[in-house]
């Protein structure tokens, strides 16, 4: 009984692996506001994009705060990444496709142990000025690194950028920002 447990559990994390694997879970297509009249800003939450394959797990997002009191924006491309290994990547710089230094921060990690199979999850957030999304609308990249010598790319596209910026503008008008 205790071996065919074991099985289905492989079994069960072989389908999860494989749906991931084939890129079925679902992006967001939409942009959308997260309002809270405890904090001091908005957040608008932008559209998913993969990073590398089409079939990757990987995503990355625009994130921006639009403060309250002052009607200022600040943006953060939000990137979930997933790997195998036997130990921790850690993704802590960024750079612009200038070649300039981005504030890379942790946003959450963590792991999942199969046997002898360690599945990490690291999400960060890369910030970037609000005129710097202005001044490229036809798209950018921002390369991430780890402490390991690993790194991997996050391109936002036109239509993440302008349906960001619209959704910003739409709201600032509403309430007068």
């Amino acid at each position: 009984m205790k071996k065919i447990s074991r099985l289905m559990i492989v079994v069960l994390f072989i389908v999860v692996l494989l749906k991931c694997a084939t890129g079925q879970a679902p992006l967001r297509k939409t942009v959308e506001i997260d309002e809270d009249i405890h904090e001091k800003a908005i957040v608008v939450i932008g559209i998913e994009e993969r990073i590398g394959s089409p079939k990757s797990l990987n995503y990355f997002f625009i994130r921006s705060f639009i403060f309250k009191d002052s009607g200022n924006v600040m943006h953060q491309i939000c990137a979930d990444y997933g790997y195998t290994g036997k130990e921790w990547e850690f993704y802590t710089k960024a750079y612009s496709q200038e070649g300039q230094p981005l504030q890379c921060v942790k946003i959450d990690s963590n792991v999942t142990r199969y046997e002898s199979i360690n599945v990490y999850y690291e999400a960060v957030g890369v910030t970037i000025a609000d005129d710097y999304i202005r001044n490229h609308l036809n798209g950018f990249s921002i390369k991430v690194s780890a402490k390991s010598g690993d790194s991997f790319t996050v391109e936002p596209t036109p239509k993440q950028i302008k349906s960001q910026l619209a959704k910003i503008q739409e709201y600032k008008k509403l309430h007068g920002l």
